[in-house]
C-alpha cells in the first residue's frame, strides 16, 4: 500500500482480472500490501493466456498501470492497452488560418491534439483544494501544539 495516512500493520492486496465481454473473474491473486499493482500484472496476464488460451486483442487498465514495463510487455505481446484517456481534437479549419497557428501545434494537419486522463478535472479539483482556506487552516491547526 502506498498511499499517504495508510494503516500500521500487515495488509494484503487482492489483485483480480475480469472478462468484461462475460463479467467473470478470470484471476485472482494476493500480495503483501507494499507491493504495487502494477509488480505481478503481466506474470499474472501470461498465466492467464496459457491457461484459458485467451487470444485477447486490448486491456483496460487504470492509470496505476501506465508504466513502461507494461506497455513494452504489452507491445511485445501484441495486445493493445486501454488506459481511460480522452482525445481532443481542434478544428483544423480554424486552425489552419489562426495567426497562433506555428505556436500551438507543428502538425501537418493544422489540427492540435490535446490527450487528457478521464479524471483529470477530477486530479485539478484537488488540486484546487489544496490551495483553499480551509485546507490551509487545516495545515496550521495540525502544527500548533
Amino acid at each position: 500500500m502506498h498511499w499517504e495516512g495508510k494503516p500500521k500493520g500487515f495488509f494484503y492486496v487482492d489483485h483480480r482480472t475480469v472478462d468484461g465481454k462475460h463479467n467473470l473473474i478470470t484471476d485472482t491473486y494476493v500480495t503483501a500490501g507494499n507491493i504495487h499493482d502494477s509488480q505481478p500484472y503481466m506474470a499474472r496476464l501470461k498465466r492467464q493466456l496459457e491457461r484459458f488460451g485467451f487470444n485477447p486483442v486490448g486491456v483496460g487498465l487504470d492509470a496505476g498501470y501506465f508504466t513502461a514495463p507494461i506497455c513494452h510487455l504489452l507491445q511485445a505481446e501484441q495486445i493493445y492497452p486501454v488506459l481511460g484517456y480522452r482525445h481532443y481534437h481542434s478544428d483544423a479549419t480554424t486552425c489552419k488560418v489562426c495567426p497562433l497557428l506555428s505556436q500551438c501545434t507543428q502538425s501537418k494537419n493544422t489540427q492540435k491534439v490535446i490527450t487528457r486522463y478521464i479524471w483529470e478535472a477530477d486530479k485539478e479539483k484537488a488540486n484546487e483544494t489544496c490551495l483553499s482556506q480551509w485546507e490551509k487552516k487545516s495545515m496550521l491547526d495540525e502544527k500548533r501544539p
